[in-house]
């Protein structure tokens, strides 16, 4: 029977596994919580500063007339046209430029690396006037992002709040918004400013460009004369030919000192004057040491002569160092002579060079004479109608000034305060969404797969009443085995043809008081051959008649969920243990398989494996290992556990919470009538292998 919707069993089932993995979802709900205040604490706080304004529309000018109507409207509109004026550029851009706010990573240009790469490839501290203005737009455009400018209800009071990353900064740019609107205001309300300029400004601009005309045509008449003005508003030219003659009468000066210098030593080396002498004419400091060693070798010369004959080696020797050191005195004084004569030279050419410029320049200035009386009338015109631009420019500025005693319509009612508390992120609110979604995640953990298989199951798979596939039998065999229909379309009691419903026949199995037509070591023989990977034409027959089921059976399975088969008979006379062993170890290639024995009436299975457990064995002991690498429970042990035989071994394995480890669970049943197969496909069976004897089948 086909089932589109779950069972109250399936929901069961599903409540006792979350039941059983409840510590997976406690666990994920603890470390949502804990990666929510991770989080919420690495996430930069968002502080936000409020300021409040009240736009008083009574407010009087001093010197305005009473008698006159008020200028600022009494209109609650004029409220909302002045909340657009707070987000405007102009006031902004007041606030970036005194705040420097281009400098500031939160609004302005971020920070960048100053490293070798960004100077190798042309990094620059230096912007560009278009990069600066872009970075100023830009930083206008954060702050205004930053701020929200709202009106309370109906009234004259705005609210200015400011976002921003300190406490501090979002109360300074939230007052500095509101007082820099109020300066503005006070500038913008001044109605004698505006009058002053309309009426006077035409007047400036003619005197502006007078005064302009009049300089540029005294600048060009520099130029073309070639008269350059000093910083003393005196001519270039005087101020050089001043220079020159004071460079003229310096070097005069130092030439004949340097003419006199040389005359004197080379007069006195023509004499052929004293070593002493020489020096203090000089000033030679390496004339001066030389005559230091002339005098100590003269000395040692003298006391060898006093005590040595004139042919002596050392006193010989004494009077040539003499000789020698004299030679280099008489030499550096000749250079010293020629320096001497060649500064003058030097001097004396620069001289000549200085008296020539000089006649150049004075003939000039000469010339400039003319050209300097037409300059002053040019100069003259050009101060008065500076002298009178200033004066009317100063008179207007003045009236401007005094107008600009005003009292703005703007006040501050309540300034902001640096906040406590940061409103984002709100730390609780983040915890409690952690924790949420990670029980939520560990819900999808802990029975996520167990519900999609069962929606898949009933959704898109559903079970099937019974399937049938044509019979490939192996010659000549003993029992047939058959997949069981589920009965409310086709009552047990009208049963088809046995042989139409056979999937395989299996030869009989070693049983007491039957001839068996296969004994048991070629039954283990064809498991290892199927367990060694023997292909289909190396399988031995009663292998081919098992694989046949096999393969039925995975035909119709679905993955993702288990499948659960239970192997029984009707008679009680056909031992199913073997072929329980044999379903198993052939599913062993592609699924976690769980054998379990629950056949009590015919001889049981558990003393035939390999590996025998416990007689104590219960549902929640760890199962054992055969020797086919198969986990196998005994449900026929210590049965007083299990007493009321009403509860099928398949009603034990959802209550013990098995299932959902294993891909397929192979029970091998005691045998069973009509109602209870239809019983068991209803309740949780996927598949019932029902086995009779052929003869019994036939007749």
């Amino acid at each position: 029977m086909s089932e589109n919707a779950p069972t109250f069993r399936d929901i069961l089932n599903l409540l006792t596994e979350f039941r059983r993995k409840i510590w997976i979802v406690l666990a994920c709900a603890v470390a949502g919580a804990v990666l929510a205040a991770a989080i919420s604490i690495s996430l930069k706080p968002i502080y936000r500063a409020s300021t409040q304004v009240l736009i008083d529309p009574s407010v009087r000018q001093p010197f305005e007339d009473r008698s006159a109507p008020a200028r600022y409207l009494e209109d609650t509109f004029v409220v909302d046209s002045q909340v657009t004026v707070l987000q405007s550029s102009s006031v902004l851009r007041n606030v970036v430029t005194n705040l420097n706010l281009t400098e500031d990573p939160e609004f302005g240009e971020k920070p960048a690396g100053q490293g070798f790469l960004s100077s190798l490839f042309g990094g620059s501290a230096q912007r560009s006037p278009e990069t600066q203005e872009a970075i100023a737009n830009s930083a206008v455009q954060a702050l205004r992002d930053a701020m929200s400018v709202s009106r309370e209800g109906l009234t004259f009071v705005i609210n200015v709040a400011v976002d921003a990353g300190s406490p501090v900064q979002a109360a300074i740019l939230s007052n500095a918004i509101v007082e820099t609107y109020i300066n503005d205001q006070v500038g913008q309300v001044s109605n004698v400013g505006r009058t002053v300029e309309e009426k006077i400004g035409d007047r400036l601009k003619i005197l502006r460009e007078q005064l302009r005309e009049a300089e540029a045509r005294v600048e060009a008449f520099k130029a073309k004369n070639n008269l350059q003005s000093t910083d003393q508003n005196g001519l270039l030219t005087d101020q050089e030919l001043a220079e020159l003659n004071t460079q003229l009468t310096e070097q005069k000066a130092a030439l004949a000192a340097a003419e006199a210098k040389a005359s004197e030593i080379r007069r006195m080396v023509d004499a052929g004057a004293s070593l002493d002498a020489l020096a203090d004419v000089t000033a030679s400091q390496t004339v001066a040491n030389l005559r230091q060693q002339y005098a100590t070798v003269a000395r040692a010369e003298a006391n060898l002569s006093a005590e040595l004959l004139p042919s002596h080696p050392d006193l010989i020797r004494a009077r040539a160092q003499t000789r020698e050191i004299r030679e280099q005195i008489e030499a550096e004084v000749r250079r010293v002579a020629s320096t001497a004569q060649l500064e003058a030279d030097v001097l004396r050419d620069r001289v000549a060079k200085l008296e020539i410029q000089l006649d150049t320049v004075r003939s000039r200035s000469n010339l400039d004479q003319q050209s300097r009386i037409e300059l002053q009338e040019l100069q003259i015109e050009a101060d008065t109608n500076r002298t009178l631009y200033e004066n009317l420019l100063s008179r207007t500025k003045e009236i401007t000034e005094i107008d600009q005693i005003s009292i703005p319509h703007a006040r501050i009612i309540s300034p902001a305060i640096p906040p406590t508390s940061p409103v984002w992120p709100k730390k609780k609110i983040l915890v409690a969404l952690g924790l949420i979604a990670g029980g939520m995640i560990g819900t999808l953990l802990a029975i996520g797969r167990s519900a999609f298989s069962l929606c898949l199951r009933y959704l898109l798979y559903p079970r099937p009443d019974a399937a049938f596939a044509p019979v490939e039998a192996a010659a000549p065999l003993a029992a047939p085995a058959t997949l069981s229909p589920s009965p409310p379309q086709q009552q047990l009691a009208r049963q088809p043809d046995p042989e139409a419903l056979a999937v395989s026949y299996l030869p009989r199995l070693p049983s007491q008081g039957h001839p068996e037509d296969m004994d048991t070591e070629e039954l283990l023989a064809s498991l290892w051959d199927f367990k060694g990977g023997a292909t289909d034409r190396e399988m031995r027959p009663y292998w081919k008649a098992v694989f046949t089921i096999l393969k039925k059976l995975q035909s119709e399975r679905v993955d993702g969920f288990a499948s659960t088969v239970i192997v029984t008979s009707v008679d009680g006379r056909h031992n199913m243990a073997a072929l329980s062993v044999v379903f198993a170890a052939a599913s062993l290639k592609n699924f976690r398989v769980l054998l379990v024995d629950n056949n009590t009436a015919a001889e049981r299975l558990s003393p035939n494996m390999p590996s025998q457990p416990h007689p104590t064995t219960d549902l929640n002991d760890a199962v054992k290992l055969a020797d086919l690498d198969i986990d196998f429970l005994s449900l026929t042990h210590g049965r007083r556990k299990y007493q009321d035989d009403s509860k099928g071994s398949y009603q034990v394995l959802n209550r013990s919470g098995l299932d959902p480890e294993f891909d397929l669970i192979v029970i091998s049943e005691s045998p069973m009538a009509s109602p209870q197969v239809e019983a068991v496909l209803q309740d949780a069976a996927d598949h019932v292998i029902v086995s009779v004897e052929r003869q019994t089948a036939l007749s």
